[in-house]
């Protein structure tokens, strides 16, 4: 396994946001997994599923004027309460675990059409390039005889389901070798 965390960077971030209780569900499976695999656990505050980003970049520092626009922007598009996500697996790669999300097009809808009112003002934005959750990302590599317990943890952990996410929040994150953080600036409830 291999850490693609180099230096503190961040950005700023669509998000949706899950009900406390699946948070939770989540954040228990990824403590698990850091106690097998040094890696940053994603507590329930910080689990979420992107819709898009811009601006990240290493050492990130938010502007208050970037965030208000930003909120401004995403309010312009409106709340959607017909997004739903499915989390059905739980996968891990070299450098990551995810929860992996099958979306109906109106989760894909809403993703361009706030692509659309944040590119209108004058953000080079990158779209997620599906609906999941990160749920831990590993600290360094050659980790081989944890896999199999990893892999256990991830076949056992139950399918969260389908979610219907209770928030969108425009907000910025940070990230460094050894934490990640998600700052909330704004809040569309659903």
């Amino acid at each position: 396994m291999q850490s693609t965390i180099e230096g503190v960077s961040g950005g700023y971030v669509l998000a949706l946001r899950m009900p406390p209780r699946v948070a939770e569900r989540i954040a228990e499976v990824s403590s698990r997994i850091q106690q097998v695999i040094p890696s940053i656990a994603y507590d329930g505050t910080n689990i979420h599923t992107t819709v898009l980003v811009f601006d990240v970049q290493k050492n990130f520092s938010p502007q208050d004027g970037v965030l208000d626009q930003f909120a401004q922007c995403v309010r312009a598009v409106g709340k959607r309460n017909n997004i739903r996500v499915n989390y059905a697996r739980w996968m891990a790669n070299r450098n990551s675990v995810i929860v992996s999300g099958a979306a109906p097009e109106s989760f894909f809808a809403y993703c361009r059409s706030a692509h659309g009112a944040v590119v209108h003002c004058g953000k080079k934005v990158e779209l997620s390039w599906g609906s999941h959750a990160t749920v831990n990302r590993f600290l360094g590599s050659g980790f081989v005889d944890e896999v199999p317990e990893l892999l256990r943890i991830c076949e056992k952990a139950k399918p969260i389901g389908v979610v219907s996410p209770v928030a969108i929040d425009a907000a910025y994150f940070m990230q460094t070798p050894t934490e990640f953080t998600f700052h909330t600036h704004d809040r569309l409830s659903l």
